[in-house]
């Protein structure tokens, strides 16, 4: 990188340090010498004048050169006049060092006047007529005489660019071997690279291949037109030869340089506001080859040197800014356009006359050019190799994310296959914990049906039974939910006195039942209604609270405090063990993996934390449980007055009814949804108890056709009661039009809690 940088720097210095070669006497040496050292030069614009006129009397405007003159495009004939040295041999060759001359005459006078020689429009037939096509415009001089004056008239449609060499045909031989190597070699370059990016772009079929492909065929195109390397085949005036072919076949060049810099940069994807740009100089170059066709072509260059000029600053700048943006081929293009922009600014130079002409800036362009590509197939056999190396990375990823799907999918088959032995003997386990209190219930009604009154203790056996099979109904869903998916535990409002009467009830009862004493204190009886996730929460306590009882545990002191000001629960169980049970961790409480996966697993979709301290034969468990709010208990008045109940079961029908009795609400019954509906259109009610399983018309249906006519129904609050308690259940509910979900068995804190909130909403 550090050589291609100063060959770069070589490049722009060198015209600057660039100094005519000092003329010497062309006999002595046997060399070719430059003419022009010394020599005038006049630009014409009228066709007046003659050689014998320049020759006796000189205009007074003639300049001299200190270098091969660079007169850009003229509008007439430049008149050269020159002295040749005291010792020269009587027969040189005169070389043009320009093929685009469209006319040359050379005329060789004597120091008193005599013309001894001349040779008029020596170039105006095709070159392949006169010279090989190695040579240039020469012709042969005779008669020469010691201080001898040659005047030239030359004439061309392109920019004239100078350098007239006199000497001995050998010596031309010679002279010319570098110049053409130079030009041959560089053109073979590009011809190759032509081909090669072609290939790519067939086998490829990427567009900036085709662009960079067409690039460097119209420049090489321009390159002959621009060498006069046509003139060797057709005739000065053909179409080929033409300044007109010159121009556009740089422009054309010009687009597909643009388009393979915006396709090769990335443009439209990364960098769309540059591209927009790169599409208005694409605009300006097609403006541009109209002005060649129909305006002059002093103003077309012009404007093609503010294009040019305009794009190698922006083609630099995104190349700069893709760099830094990590696309590495960027660098090269960088690399490139900028010898490409040192090449054609010393060419467009040389063109406007400002630098002289030498071996060097004459072929600026194409060295520059020759450069450029080279290095541009370096950035893009490097964007190959970066996108192969992409494509091998992305099938490496792919093939590691196959193995990983793989694993997982035989870790997940294994799992299913573990998960279902454990459902198998979940099911088993709770199967026979649902026994114990269905036979207590049982018994109990066994009793009533045989005319026994059953005393308080049993009732009170039979309630807790009632909580226990609720309590295992719960754990089953949930646990079902787990297996799906992780459930969302919805928030709910509950009377604080009687929840922990009935929590405290259930624990004391079963604990009792294990030989465990048991005891609960609380400062939550500063509130009255308690807010937040408490179903999970009284189903792990139970958990938590019936497996200690299992264990040697003599007493367990349960203590739930809420704390204000981080709105969460603080629940501590304090436990005296006996001198056999030493508790290690949790695997010590549970004594099976899955109930105790089954414990952390809710914890943690609470948000919640446990930990565990020892210190026999003291054992203390605490957990923190957040979201928890704690409210004092709403007015009486603030429950709807009246509501209507649409139940089908004669049993459900009585509880509901006995518990809207309880809050002293007005109620009235339908037994299906058709008499809902009737009896809705009658006297309608503001709120709708409304079971979904019913004969004639389900409550969706019901619900369905409620919404379906506000007007006649009055849009009513409609909460569903329904023993479906899984979450594609409410969803269905929600999804028809009720407004809110109760399961079933339904407890009247919960409807207490849902009418509540739905009035004081209303």
């Amino acid at each position: 990188m550090k050589q291609l940088v100063m060959i770069w720097v070589l490049m722009v210095a060198l015209p600057a340090i660039s100094q005519p070669i000092a003329t010497q006497d062309a006999a002595q040496h046997g060399s070719v010498q430059s003419i022009w050292p010394g020599a005038y030069y006049l630009v014409d614009p009228d066709n007046a004048y003659r050689a014998i006129e320049i020759l006796n009397e000189p205009p007074f405007h003639l300049q001299t050169s200190q270098g091969p003159p660079n007169l850009g495009f003229v509008a007439g004939q430049v008149w050269v006049w020159s002295r040749l040295h005291e010792h020269i041999p009587s027969s040189l060759q005169l070389q043009i060092g320009f093929p685009h001359i469209k006319s040359a005459s050379v005329y060789v006078y004597s120091e008193t006047g005599e013309l001894l020689d001349y040779s008029e429009d020596f170039v105006s037939q095709p070159f392949s007529d006169l010279l090989q096509p190695s040579q240039f415009p020469n012709t042969r001089l005779n008669n020469l005489q010691p201080n001898a004056t040659i005047i030239l008239k030359l004439s061309s449609d392109h920019a004239l660019r100078l350098p007239i060499n006199i000497g001995s045909p050998k010596a031309f031989a010679q002279n010319n071997i570098a110049r053409m190597a130079i030009i041959f070699v560089s053109l073979g370059v590009l011809l190759a690279l032509f081909v090669y990016n072609l290939i790519l772009f067939i086998s490829t079929k990427r567009l900036y291949y085709l662009f960079y492909c067409l690039n460097l065929g119209l420049l090489q195109i321009f390159f002959v037109a621009d060498l006069g390397f046509f003139r060797y085949f057709y005739a000065v005036d053909h179409w080929l030869n033409l300044p007109q072919t010159w121009g556009i076949s740089v422009c054309l060049a010009f687009i597909f340089a643009i388009l393979f810099a915006q396709s090769f940069l990335r443009l439209p994807k990364y960098h769309p506001k540059w591209n927009k740009w790169f599409y208005t100089l694409i605009l300006s170059v097609f403006a541009n080859i109209i002005l060649i066709l129909l305006v002059s072509q002093e103003l077309a260059i012009g404007f093609y040197l503010v294009i040019s000029a305009l794009y190698q600053v922006s083609v630099l700048i995104v190349s700069i800014i893709a760099l830094r943006g990590g696309f590495r081929p960027a660098r090269f293009f960088l690399l490139a356009w900028g010898f490409l922009a040192a090449g054609g600014f010393i060419y467009q130079l040389t063109i406007l006359g400002s630098i002289p002409v030498n071996l060097f800036t004459e072929h600026a362009f194409l060295i520059g050019t020759v450069i450029e590509a080279l290095l541009l197939s370096w950035a893009l056999a490097e964007l190959i190799g970066k996108l192969q190396y992409e494509q091998l990375k992305n099938e490496r990823h792919y093939q590691s994310i196959l193995q990983k799907t793989s694993k997982r999918l035989s870790n997940a088959l294994s799992a299913s296959e573990k998960h279902k032995k454990v459902r198998d003997v979940f099911l088993k386990h709770i199967s026979h914990e649902l026994k114990t209190p269905l036979h207590s219930i049982q018994h109990i009604l066994e009793l009533s049906l045989q005319g026994y009154s059953a005393s308080s203790e049993l009732l009170h056996d039979a309630s807790h039974s009632t909580r226990l099979i609720s309590r295992h109904i719960d754990k089953l869903l949930l646990n079902t939910e787990l297996s799906a998916s992780e459930p969302e535990f919805e928030s709910e409002r509950v009377d604080i006195n009687s929840s922990l009467k009935n929590w405290n009830d259930d624990f004391y009862f079963e604990c009792h039942a294990r030989n465990t004493e048991f005891s609960l204190v609380t400062n939550l009886y500063d509130w009255d209604e308690l807010e937040g996730t408490v179903r999970p929460i009284y189903l792990m306590l139970t958990e938590l609270i019936y497996k200690l009882a299992d264990l040697e545990i003599e007493s367990i002191l349960l203590s739930i405090s809420y704390q204000e000001n981080r709105a969460q629960l603080h629940v501590s169980l304090d436990m005296h063990c006996t001198g056999q049970f030493v508790c290690v961790d949790g695997m010590s409480i549970f004594q099976n993996e899955n109930d105790l996966a089954f414990f952390e697993q809710i914890l943690a979709l609470l948000g919640g934390q446990w930990n565990i301290n020892s210190d026999a034969p003291i054992l203390q468990v605490e957990l923190m449980i957040p979201n928890i709010i704690v409210h004092a208990k709403q007015l009486a008045d603030q429950l709807p007055k009246r509501v209507l109940v649409i139940e089908d079961n004669e049993i459900n029908q009585k509880v509901m009814a006995s518990m809207l009795t309880r809050m002293g609400i007005e109620f009235e019954i339908a037994i299906n949804g058709q008499e809902g509906l009737i009896k809705q259109a009658e006297n309608p009610a503001p709120i709708i108890l409304m079971d979904c399983q019913m004969p004639v018309l389900d409550g969706f249906d019901t619900t369905i056709a409620m919404r379906q006519d506000v007007q006649r129904y009055l849009d009513p609050i409609i909460i569903a009661v329904s023993a479906n308690s899984m979450e594609m259940d409410k969803t269905r509910c929600i999804s028809v039009g009720m407004n809110d979900f109760i399961a079933k068995p339904v407890r009247m804190e919960d409807l207490r809690s849902s009418l509540l909130r739905w009035e004081s909403a209303k």
